[in-house]
């Protein structure tokens, strides 16, 4: 690749990292409440799944060895 290929898009990504302004402030409310609700919630319930089916898992491991020694 010769350098002037490699130079233009350099120089047009450091002239758009110049001309954000340095104090902008970003707005993660929505997606901390998200996160603290929604995902929670789903990995909760994931959770409380994957207990309960090796709970159940457990417990026909225990039978079939009473039946099968």
């Amino acid at each position: 690749m010769s350098l002037r290929r490699a130079l233009i898009p350099a120089s047009a990504l450091s002239a758009a990292a110049l001309a954000l302004p340095a104090s902008a402030a970003l707005d993660v409310t929505a997606a901390t409440t998200y996160l603290t609700t929604d995902v929670t919630a789903a990995i909760t319930a994931v959770g409380g799944a994957l207990l309960v089916l090796s709970a159940l898992a457990l417990g026909f491991k225990w039978i079939k060895a009473m039946f099968f020694g």
